[in-house]
């Protein structure tokens, strides 16, 4: 299905802030030496890049 353009957008939106805000916190996470903090913002990093990359195959996949 489809979704319609204002969700795609809502969504891409907020994976990217998302990925914004969990950067962030991996900086802070890195200077404070919390390594293993780090490392979670970096699996979400990750995680929301991939699932960004799903959501923009699969759309395409529909066009």
């Amino acid at each position: 299905m489809r979704l319609p353009n204002q969700v795609y957008v809502a969504l891409m939106g907020a994976i990217s802030l998302g990925v914004t805000e969990n950067e962030r916190l991996q900086g802070i996470a890195e200077r404070l030496g919390d390594v293993e903090a780090e490392q979670e913002y970096s699996r979400n990093v990750r995680l929301l890049q991939e699932g960004r990359q799903l959501l923009i195959e699969e759309q395409h996949k529909l066009t």
